[in-house]
Protein backbone atom coordinates (compact mmCIF):
# COMPACT_ATOMS: atom_id res chain seq x y z
CA UNK A 1 0.00 0.00 0.00
CA UNK A 2 1.83 3.14 -0.93
CA UNK A 3 0.36 6.61 0.17
CA UNK A 4 1.71 10.55 0.11
CA UNK A 5 2.53 12.17 3.21
CA UNK A 6 2.42 16.13 3.08
CA UNK A 7 4.48 17.25 5.65
CA UNK A 8 3.06 20.21 7.48
CA UNK A 9 3.37 22.53 10.30
CA UNK A 10 1.29 19.97 12.53
CA UNK A 11 1.72 17.29 10.02
CA UNK A 12 -1.00 14.70 11.26
CA UNK A 13 -3.28 12.93 8.78
CA UNK A 14 -5.21 9.80 8.85
CA UNK A 15 -5.03 7.06 6.37
CA UNK A 16 -7.38 4.38 5.45
CA UNK A 17 -5.53 1.07 5.14
CA UNK A 18 -7.18 -1.92 4.50
CA UNK A 19 -6.24 -5.11 6.28
CA UNK A 20 -4.35 -7.62 3.58
CA UNK A 21 -4.57 -10.50 6.91
CA UNK A 22 -7.58 -12.35 5.57
CA UNK A 23 -5.97 -12.87 1.66
CA UNK A 24 -3.15 -14.25 3.51
CA UNK A 25 -2.10 -17.69 2.51
CA UNK A 26 -3.20 -20.14 5.00
CA UNK A 27 -0.49 -22.98 4.10
CA UNK A 28 0.62 -25.07 6.99
CA UNK A 29 4.65 -24.50 6.38
CA UNK A 30 4.78 -21.62 4.53
CA UNK A 31 7.04 -19.84 7.32
CA UNK A 32 9.92 -18.50 4.59
CA UNK A 33 10.32 -14.75 4.80
CA UNK A 34 9.60 -12.46 1.91
CA UNK A 35 10.71 -8.91 0.42
CA UNK A 36 13.33 -9.16 2.98
CA UNK A 37 14.65 -5.51 3.33
CA UNK A 38 16.87 -3.09 5.26
CA UNK A 39 15.53 0.05 6.63
CA UNK A 40 17.08 2.52 9.38
CA UNK A 41 20.87 2.02 8.35
CA UNK A 42 23.11 3.74 10.24
CA UNK A 43 26.09 4.16 11.64
CA UNK A 44 25.88 1.26 14.46
CA UNK A 45 22.04 0.45 13.39
CA UNK A 46 19.97 -1.13 10.78
CA UNK A 47 16.73 -2.55 10.86
CA UNK A 48 15.21 -5.75 8.64
CA UNK A 49 11.78 -6.20 8.11
CA UNK A 50 9.70 -8.78 6.07
CA UNK A 51 6.46 -10.90 5.96
CA UNK A 52 5.31 -14.50 6.50
CA UNK A 53 2.88 -16.01 5.19
CA UNK A 54 1.71 -17.86 8.47
CA UNK A 55 2.37 -15.93 11.40
CA UNK A 56 5.28 -16.88 13.17
CA UNK A 57 8.36 -15.76 15.42
CA UNK A 58 10.46 -13.75 13.96
CA UNK A 59 13.94 -13.39 14.79
CA UNK A 60 17.50 -12.23 13.48
CA UNK A 61 20.87 -13.82 14.57
CA UNK A 62 24.01 -11.95 13.48
CA UNK A 63 26.57 -14.63 12.29
CA UNK A 64 29.68 -13.34 14.00
CA UNK A 65 28.36 -13.55 17.77
CA UNK A 66 25.35 -15.25 17.11
CA UNK A 67 23.70 -12.84 19.47
CA UNK A 68 19.55 -12.58 18.97
CA UNK A 69 17.51 -10.10 18.05
CA UNK A 70 13.87 -9.97 18.52
CA UNK A 71 10.84 -8.09 16.90
CA UNK A 72 11.30 -4.60 18.22
CA UNK A 73 6.92 -4.29 19.07
CA UNK A 74 7.68 -6.85 21.73
CA UNK A 75 8.33 -7.16 25.17
CA UNK A 76 10.71 -9.40 26.70
CA UNK A 77 8.92 -11.25 28.58
CA UNK A 78 6.74 -12.17 25.51
CA UNK A 79 9.70 -11.71 22.63
CA UNK A 80 9.85 -16.11 21.85
CA UNK A 81 5.92 -15.99 21.72
CA UNK A 82 4.03 -13.54 19.74
CA UNK A 83 3.48 -14.66 16.02
CA UNK A 84 3.09 -12.70 13.26
CA UNK A 85 2.86 -11.90 9.57
CA UNK A 86 4.70 -8.72 9.65
CA UNK A 87 8.23 -8.66 11.45
CA UNK A 88 10.42 -5.70 12.22
CA UNK A 89 14.07 -6.27 14.03
CA UNK A 90 16.92 -4.14 15.22
CA UNK A 91 19.93 -4.12 15.54
CA UNK A 92 21.92 -1.74 17.63
CA UNK A 93 24.79 -0.78 19.88
CA UNK A 94 26.88 -2.26 16.58
CA UNK A 95 30.12 -0.36 14.88
CA UNK A 96 30.51 1.62 12.44
CA UNK A 97 31.74 0.72 8.79
CA UNK A 98 31.58 -3.25 9.49
CA UNK A 99 30.09 -5.48 7.19
CA UNK A 100 27.23 -7.34 9.41
CA UNK A 101 26.34 -10.64 8.09
CA UNK A 102 23.42 -12.38 9.51
CA UNK A 103 20.65 -15.04 9.31
CA UNK A 104 16.76 -14.62 9.59
CA UNK A 105 14.86 -17.30 12.11
CA UNK A 106 11.66 -18.06 11.27
CA UNK A 107 9.78 -20.27 13.64
CA UNK A 108 13.17 -21.41 14.90
CA UNK A 109 14.63 -22.81 11.71
CA UNK A 110 16.90 -20.29 9.73
CA UNK A 111 16.55 -18.75 6.49
CA UNK A 112 19.48 -17.41 4.26
CA UNK A 113 19.59 -15.43 1.14
CA UNK A 114 19.75 -18.32 -1.39
CA UNK A 115 23.02 -20.08 -0.01
CA UNK A 116 24.78 -16.74 1.44
CA UNK A 117 23.92 -15.04 4.69
CA UNK A 118 21.99 -11.83 4.78
CA UNK A 119 25.04 -9.12 5.09
CA UNK A 120 24.76 -5.56 5.82
CA UNK A 121 27.84 -3.36 6.33
CA UNK A 122 26.89 0.36 8.95
CA UNK A 123 27.63 3.27 7.65
CA UNK A 124 30.62 5.95 8.70
CA UNK A 125 29.87 8.25 11.68
CA UNK A 126 28.37 11.32 11.01
CA UNK A 127 30.39 14.43 11.24
CA UNK A 128 27.91 16.43 12.38
CA UNK A 129 24.49 16.12 14.37
CA UNK A 130 21.24 17.50 12.97
CA UNK A 131 18.19 18.85 14.76
CA UNK A 132 15.59 16.29 15.29
CA UNK A 133 12.60 16.68 12.58
CA UNK A 134 9.35 14.62 13.96
CA UNK A 135 6.63 13.92 12.13
CA UNK A 136 3.32 12.59 12.68
CA UNK A 137 0.81 10.22 11.48
CA UNK A 138 -1.79 7.94 12.05
CA UNK A 139 -3.69 4.95 11.16
CA UNK A 140 -7.66 3.33 10.30
CA UNK A 141 -8.35 0.41 9.28
CA UNK A 142 -11.51 -1.19 8.09
CA UNK A 143 -10.83 -4.53 10.06
CA UNK A 144 -8.94 -5.14 13.09
CA UNK A 145 -6.23 -3.37 14.25
CA UNK A 146 -4.60 -0.30 13.59
CA UNK A 147 -1.69 -1.14 16.35
CA UNK A 148 1.71 -2.96 14.89
CA UNK A 149 1.26 -2.15 11.08
CA UNK A 150 4.86 -1.22 9.75
CA UNK A 151 5.15 1.84 7.87
CA UNK A 152 8.27 2.69 5.71
CA UNK A 153 9.35 6.11 4.28
CA UNK A 154 10.43 5.27 0.69
CA UNK A 155 10.79 7.85 -1.29
CA UNK A 156 10.01 11.81 -2.04
CA UNK A 157 9.42 14.15 -4.90
CA UNK A 158 12.37 15.07 -6.30
CA UNK A 159 14.05 13.32 -3.59
CA UNK A 160 14.55 9.50 -4.59
CA UNK A 161 17.87 9.57 -3.68
CA UNK A 162 17.66 8.66 0.13
CA UNK A 163 17.61 5.49 2.10
CA UNK A 164 14.45 3.94 3.55
CA UNK A 165 13.22 4.27 6.73
CA UNK A 166 10.60 2.32 8.82
CA UNK A 167 8.64 2.10 12.02
CA UNK A 168 5.65 0.66 13.14
CA UNK A 169 2.45 1.89 14.72
CA UNK A 170 1.09 1.97 18.31
CA UNK A 171 -1.87 0.13 19.77
CA UNK A 172 -3.81 3.31 19.04
CA UNK A 173 -2.57 3.61 15.43
CA UNK A 174 -0.27 6.44 15.90
CA UNK A 175 3.22 6.73 14.71
CA UNK A 176 6.08 9.17 14.25
CA UNK A 177 8.83 9.50 12.09
CA UNK A 178 12.21 11.52 12.76
CA UNK A 179 13.46 13.15 9.30
CA UNK A 180 16.60 13.59 10.58
CA UNK A 181 17.12 9.89 10.30
CA UNK A 182 16.79 10.17 6.67
CA UNK A 183 20.37 10.03 4.87
CA UNK A 184 21.00 9.40 1.34
CA UNK A 185 23.34 6.92 0.35
CA UNK A 186 26.48 8.54 1.12
CA UNK A 187 25.04 8.47 4.35
CA UNK A 188 24.51 12.76 3.74
CA UNK A 189 21.42 13.79 5.80
CA UNK A 190 18.41 14.55 3.09
CA UNK A 191 17.06 18.52 3.93
CA UNK A 192 13.31 18.28 3.46
CA UNK A 193 11.07 21.20 3.90
CA UNK A 194 7.77 22.29 4.63
CA UNK A 195 5.28 21.13 1.83
CA UNK A 196 7.59 18.29 0.35
CA UNK A 197 5.65 14.86 -0.50
CA UNK A 198 6.78 11.40 1.02
CA UNK A 199 5.69 8.16 -0.38
CA UNK A 200 5.06 5.70 2.38
CA UNK A 201 4.45 1.66 2.44
CA UNK A 202 2.43 0.25 5.16
CA UNK A 203 1.89 -2.96 5.82
CA UNK A 204 -0.46 -4.80 8.56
Amino acid sequence: IVVLLLIAVVPLSYFLLKSNTENRIKADVNNSPKEVEVSNLGDSSFTVTWYTDNKTVGKIKLVDDLKVYYDDRDLPSNADNVKRNTHIVSMKSLSSLKDYPFIILSEDVEYKNGTSNYTVKTLSTKKSLTSPKPIYGSLKVDKGSSGGAIIKIVSGKNKDDFLPIATFSTENGSYTFDLSNIIDSTGESVNFQTGDVLNLEMKA
